[in-house]
């Protein structure tokens, strides 16, 4: 026929990188873990997608709803994403902001954790990385900051070489 044929296998190619997060280590001597996640490199396609993912999903305002019916109803939302609407006296739409960009994070971290080790659930069984658990992981401002800077590095890399 005449349809255009795709290989839908992604590339097994070594591109990857461990971050650990050795403030989380737990255990004595060789029994010591330390929770890793093995990460696919990020791109600016990679940057964008977790992006327009977080724009999208975050709720507007509605037409005549106050403002902190608006922030409770936000605020709910986020958490379902494994993200914080930032407090303090931000206005609100730098609140937002903020709250969008925690989402794009979490989606972000989704889109490149091709494995982890370490991470349990609350009887302190593995736990595969999956929507659920990390966006848990990524609760924890630890994890999310280290993510981020991590994230960041890439990224300013990409921008040097001029390519994404």
């Amino acid at each position: 026929g005449g349809v255009m044929r795709l290989d839908l296998t992604p590339p097994k190619t070594g591109r990857f990188e461990t971050l650990t997060f050795p403030a989380l280590a737990d255990g004595e001597g060789e029994s010591r873990v330390t929770p890793s996640w093995r990460l696919a490199l990020p791109s600016v396609a990679s940057e964008r997608a977790a992006w327009s993912l977080a724009r999208r999903a975050t709720p507007g305002r509605d037409e005549g709803e106050g403002e902190s019916a608006y922030i409770d109803r936000l605020r709910e939302h986020l958490a379902a994403h494994g993200a914080i609407l930032p407090e303090g006296r931000l206005d609100i739409t730098a609140r937002v902001e903020g709250a969008i960009q925690a989402v794009a994070l979490s989606a972000h971290a989704e889109a490149l954790i091709l494995d982890w080790e370490g991470f349990g659930n609350a009887e302190g069984e593995a736990i595969e990385p999956d929507a659920v658990s990390i966006c848990a992981a990524m609760r924890l401002p630890y994890i999310a900051n280290r993510f981020e800077n991590w994230l960041m590095r890439k990224l300013a890399g990409i921008s040097q070489e001029g390519n994404g």
